[in-house]
């Protein structure tokens, strides 16, 4: 179910992992208090901030690409950077693209 949501559509799938590999109590504690309907909206105070910013997005997921797109124009140094063939998990999707990034 978590996979199917829009903004993971047309990526590659997370790599499996065991269950052995992580804390199943972990894991649910991250996904509730880590989502997006737990974070506060910071749009004001990222319009403001004088720190430069690299802001990636896949160009398949375009709830965050709007977002990213949105952020750059209303801040200079915030750069949006939207990579191609890529949905929401960008670092699963495009690995070699986002480290050269990163560097």
């Amino acid at each position: 179910e978590w996979n199917a949501q829009g903004v993971f559509k047309g990526g590659t799938k997370e790599p499996e992992r065991r269950e052995d590999q992580y804390s199943r109590k972990i894991l649910s504690d991250c996904l509730e208090n880590w989502s997006v309907a737990e974070q506060k909206d910071l749009r004001g105070y990222l319009q403001n901030l004088q720190t430069s910013i690299l802001w990636v997005a896949g160009n398949k997921d375009q709830k965050y690409v709007s977002i990213a797109e949105e952020m750059a124009a209303l801040n200079p140094n915030i750069k949006a950077v939207i990579i191609p063939g890529s949905s929401h998990r960008v670092l699963f999707d495009q690995p070699q693209h986002l480290a050269a990034l990163i560097k």
